[in-house]
């Protein structure tokens, strides 16, 4: 089954919230956090207690203190849901997991398809793929001073710490959700995917 891959790989995860900003890494234990799916498993990671709730529901559950803080991908995500309206601060480095959309194409409909059509259809997705980028550079562009001019504390995390961090806890979740999705699909074949785009734009970007 071909799968087509649209993944944000230079935003990433970002955690908003209001209250006590949690300064360091220790700071997350017992607060709650609105991370639904595998995020979640990052978030516990963390000493925290994940939660999920819909996202249109992020920005009332904030402003009430019904939870902590929420992770969607930055930045386009939270402008969408006007969440930076409720916030207090935001973290800028954190990037617990990648975001990714993926269009699942039935194998026997791609297999009806001609050569020419293949091409085609192969075609238009690079030019998509280019294109999602593009956009999600316009909106980091566009709404990342807006959200600093509002007065939202932006909360950059030591890097060494928060690499250590991920090394230590990002490998049993991987191996884990393999384990949870390999009689589904080819799950570490897929996530080794991931991880070489991964490092791929990491190396663009620097």
């Amino acid at each position: 089954m071909p799968v087509f891959c649209s993944m944000s790989l230079h935003l990433g995860m970002s955690l908003w919230g209001a209250g006590d900003a949690p300064k360091n890494l220790e700071s997350w234990k017992g607060m709650r956090v609105r991370a639904p799916g595998a995020i979640g498993d990052g978030v516990r990671a963390l000493g925290a207690r994940p939660t999920s709730v819909p996202a249109p529901e992020i920005y009332t559950s904030i402003e009430r203190r019904l939870f902590d803080a929420a992770a969607l991908p930055f930045s386009y995500t939270f402008a969408s849901y006007r969440i930076h309206e409720v916030s207090e601060w935001y973290t800028f480095n954190m990037n617990l997991a990648i975001p990714s959309c993926v269009i699942l194409v039935s194998k026997d409909s791609w297999a009806a398809l001609s050569d020419e059509e293949r091409a085609l259809v192969e075609e238009i997705n690079a030019e998509a793929y280019e294109l999602q980028f593009e956009a999600l550079a316009g909106a980091d562009t566009e709404w990342i001073p807006e959200f600093d001019a509002g007065g939202m504390e932006r909360i950059v995390y030591e890097p060494v710490a928060l690499s250590a961090f991920k090394a230590k806890t990002a490998r049993p979740l991987w191996d884990g959700w393999i384990k949870r999705n390999s009689r589904r699909f080819a799950a570490e074949e897929y996530l080794n995917f991931i991880l070489t785009e991964a490092e791929v734009a990491n190396a663009e970007g620097s």
